[in-house]
């Protein structure tokens, strides 16, 4: 390889003779000479790319950028840049030695930055890797790449005399190599390959390959008959089709697989066979076979039933019948025989409760069948029974003083109240005698055919289950003498004679007490007999009640006129009683003007002690 100066001269002797005539000096021929091939203008790239440089390994192209003059741009900018020049364009990726020294050869010798930016830097993981995903199978570092801090972008550097890759920090100004990805011949149709062949990109051209199943110089291709050579895989129980380019295996019926291999079909489990519904399959190798199941006859294709009961093939018992089904036949026992068909036994209805009977009916077994009967005080035909009324039919034996009931399936007799017995036979009861009557404490109980009375007894009221006390007096129903008192009494009534008479109080005589000197009259006082009481009356000269009496003292030197009026006791006044205006009282102011016209200086009494008032209480007649 030529270092970096040599490569700078030969550039520069490039550069210098494409000036002149082709006849004076040929370019290419020159880096042919030198080892290095001639730069391929790019073709298939985006617009603005056709005076870039195809890469002589690769469907891409490159071109050397110096932007910004001899300042540079760091390496986020370098890929902005890139992008900026053609639809695509990304830093450039280097995969090869080839393309290592055509991205070499873009870079002049001498000037002030020594750095070159390319496609390649650190990802979050710290691996190296190109910006369009290319795997990093190629590289060109200057000894061990080592990790170094924060120097996480590569560069092409030509620092020393060596052109190398290094690392370097992403914010270092350098130059920039771009790249486009440009179709190949393949892609832009320009080959010659034929249509069953495949076009493969090369670094200087294409190549074209016949398909598989076709024979040529890719050009040219023709279809191989495999099943005419024999070089098909089919298996020996499939048919091989040729096809353009290809061919097929098809197994034979009765088998299946992909066609090289090919198995027998077991028809019958895979229900591709043509048997009858009521036939079975039979598989045999590639094929199978139908046979009619029991109860059919056919050709196993087609089978028709057999009907054993009108064929009278079959064992169904005498008391069984005979039902035809497809393929076979079923045995039933008639209804009142039991059993599998082929024997059959009487069912007892009764005994296992299988009969249509009432419940009011009593089941008897018979053969093959049963009887209903309906019980005694039922009528019906045994299935239905009906309770027959002995009551409204009079079929009853209740006696005359019985209630006769109707009960489902008989009667009931119960004695009417006041009666006893079972009800066939009743008796009456007395209420009275057995204490079982509700008549009041204060009535009599009278018994009588099938009941009882109750009566109040006399000075009660009532209807004799309640009975309530009379009062006589109040009522003014008693006997009593008018002169006696009436009292009465729980059922009854006392008479009592008045004071004053003595009697049984039904009867009252008037009591003479002044003659039986029963009395209390004073011994200075006269006894009247009235009716029923007595009077006592004070003698002349005396003064009192009757049964008090005291001599009257006249009033001792008074004023004219009261000679006949009474002294008190301490002879200090005077009084005396008198009735005016025809024993009609006056008012108080009337007989304040009346007692001074009787006597001088006479007032209305003053009271001043208890002998005082005594005299005035004698003064005032009784009654």
């Amino acid at each position: 390889m030529l270092d970096y100066h040599e490569k700078y001269r030969v550039l520069f002797w490039v550069v210098l003779l494409s000036s002149f005539p082709v006849d004076k000096a040929d370019p290419v021929h020159l880096l042919q000479t030198l080892g290095l091939k001639a730069r391929q203008a790019c073709v298939g790239g985006p617009p603005g790319t056709k005076t870039w440089s195809a890469s002589p390994a690769g469907p891409k192209c490159y071109k050397y950028f110096v932007p910004n003059g001899d300042t540079g741009v760091d390496y986020n900018t370098a890929g902005s840049f890139c992008a900026l020049q053609a639809k695509g364009a990304t830093l450039a990726v280097i995969e090869n030695q080839e393309e290592e020294d055509l991205a070499e050869s873009f870079i002049p010798a001498g000037g002030s930055l020594f750095v070159t930016w390319i496609g390649l830097r650190k990802n979050a993981s710290q691996q190296w890797h190109w910006v369009d995903g290319s795997p990093l199978n190629y590289v060109n570092w200057n000894g061990n790449p080592e990790n170094k801090p924060l120097k996480d972008c590569a560069a092409i550097n030509t620092k020393r005399n060596t052109i190398c890759w290094k690392k370097q920090r992403c914010k270092t100004p350098g130059n920039v190599i771009c790249q486009v990805k440009v179709k190949d011949a393949c892609e832009l149709g320009t080959d010659d390959c034929a249509v069953d062949a495949t076009c493969d990109a090369t670094g200087d051209g294409y190549k074209c390959t016949c398909l598989d199943g076709f024979s040529g110089d890719g050009t040219s291709c023709t279809d191989i008959d495999e099943c005419l050579l024999h070089t098909d895989n089919c298996a020996p129980t499939a048919t091989c089709h040729n096809t353009i380019g290809s061919f097929t295996c098809t197994c034979l019926p009765g088998f299946s697989g992909n066609g090289t291999t090919c198995a027998d079909v077991d028809e019958c489990k895979t229900e591709t066979y043509l048997c009858a519904l009521n036939a079975i399959c039979i598989n045999s190798y590639g094929s199978f076979e139908c046979s009619c199941l029991p109860g059919y006859s056919g050709n196993g294709i087609v089978c028709n039933d057999i009907d054993e009961c009108t064929l009278g093939l079959n064992s169904c018992s005498e008391e069984a019948k005979c039902i035809n089904s497809y393929g076979s036949y079923t045995c039933t026992c008639v209804a009142g025989f039991t059993g599998d068909g082929i024997k059959c036994s009487d069912v007892d209805e009764c005994n296992l409760d299988q009969d249509l009977c009432s419940k009011y009916a009593k089941c008897k077994n018979t053969y093959g069948s049963y009887e209903c009967n309906c019980s005694a005080g039922f009528t019906g035909n045994g299935i239905t029974c009906y309770d027959v009324d002995e009551c409204v039919l009079k079929k009853d034996d209740c006696a005359e003083n019985a209630t006769c009931t109707n009960t489902v399936g008989s009667f009931t007799c119960t004695c009417l109240a006041g009666f006893t017995g079972d009800g066939t036979k009743c008796a009456d009861v007395d209420e009275c005698d057995l204490d079982i009557n509700n008549c009041d404490e204060n009535a009599t109980c009278a018994n009588t055919v099938g009941s009882f009375t109750c009566t109040c007894l006399a000075g009660f009221s009532g209807d004799g289950t309640k009975c309530a006390d009379v009062d006589e007096c109040d009522l003014d129903t008693n006997n009593c003498d008018e002169n006696a008192t009436c009292a009465n009494t729980v059922g009854s009534f006392t008479c009592t004679c008045l004071a004053g008479f003595s009697g049984d109080g039904t009867a009252c005589n008037d009591v003479n007490e002044c003659f039986l000197q029963t009395d209390n009259c004073a011994k200075d006082a006269t006894c009247t007999n009235t009716m029923g009481r007595f009077t006592c009356t004070c003698h002349a000269g005396f003064r009192g009640d009757g049964i008090t009496c005291e001599k009257i003292i006249t009033c001792p030197g008074g004023p004219p006129g009261t000679e006949t009026w009474n002294s008190t006791s301490d002879g200090t006044k005077c009084l005396k009683f008198f009735g005016t205006n025809n024993s009609v009282n006056v008012d108080y102011v009337s007989a304040s003007s009346l007692c001074p016209q009787l006597a001088a200086g006479a007032t209305l009494s003053v009271i001043l002690h208890q002998n005082e008032e005594d005299l005035a209480e004698s003064l005032i007649p009784k009654g």
